[in-house]
C-alpha cells in the first residue's frame, strides 16, 4: 500500500451508516474513490463491469481534479465521460440520453 500523506491522513474517508451513502465531504469521497481499488484489489473480481466503471470513474476524478491538464487529456477525459454514462446506462438501465446531448453540444 502507498504511503498516505500528509493531506490524505486529514481527509480519511467518511463511515457508511446505512449501508447505501458515503458520509463525508468531497474531499473524504475523492480520497475513498482513490484508495478504494487498493483495498479491494484481492477481493473482487477484476471483470466485473462495475469494478472498470468504479476505475473510469477514478480516472476521470483524477483528471478533473488536477491542477493541470493539456488539451489533450480534455479530449480524454471527453471520451473517458462518454464512455462511462453509456456504461452506466447499460449497467444500471438509467437513461442518461439528456446528459449526453449536453455534454456534446457544450
Amino acid at each position: 500500500m502507498p504511503a498516505v500523506f500528509f493531506s490524505d491522513a486529514n481527509d480519511k474517508p467518511g463511515i457508511v451508516a446505512d449501508g447505501r451513502t458515503i458520509g463525508g465531504n468531497a474531499v473524504q469521497v475523492w480520497c475513498l474513490l482513490r484508495f478504494l481499488p487498493m483495498i479491494l484489489y484481492d477481493a473482487v473480481c477484476m471483470q466485473s463491469q462495475a469494478w472498470k466503471m468504479l476505475i473510469l470513474l477514478r480516472e476521470i476524478v483524477e483528471l478533473i481534479c488536477a491542477p493541470k491538464v493539456s488539451f489533450s487529456q480534455i479530449l480524454y477525459l471527453n471520451r473517458l465521460i462518454q464512455e462511462y454514462i453509456e456504461d452506466r446506462s447499460t449497467l444500471y438501465m438509467f437513461d442518461c440520453q439528456w446528459l449526453q446531448v449536453m455534454l456534446l453540444t457544450s
